[in-house]
């Protein structure tokens, strides 16, 4: 079995796509974590979710 291609530095999705990367979707996780945020209110909720 091959060794997996990891698309670091890589910037579009295409790309991925079209180089057999491994690709994994975080949408859920993502999910998740927003909505443990939602418990924030103002700017508090802001900058977590924008990481500052």
């Amino acid at each position: 079995m091959a060794e997996p291609k990891y698309p670091v530095g890589v910037q579009s999705f295409s790309e991925v796509r079209e180089g057999n990367y491994v690709y994994v979707d975080k949408k859920d996780i993502t999910t998740a974590h927003r909505r443990s945020q939602d418990k924030l209110t103002g700017r508090e909720s802001l900058e977590i979710r924008l990481g500052n």
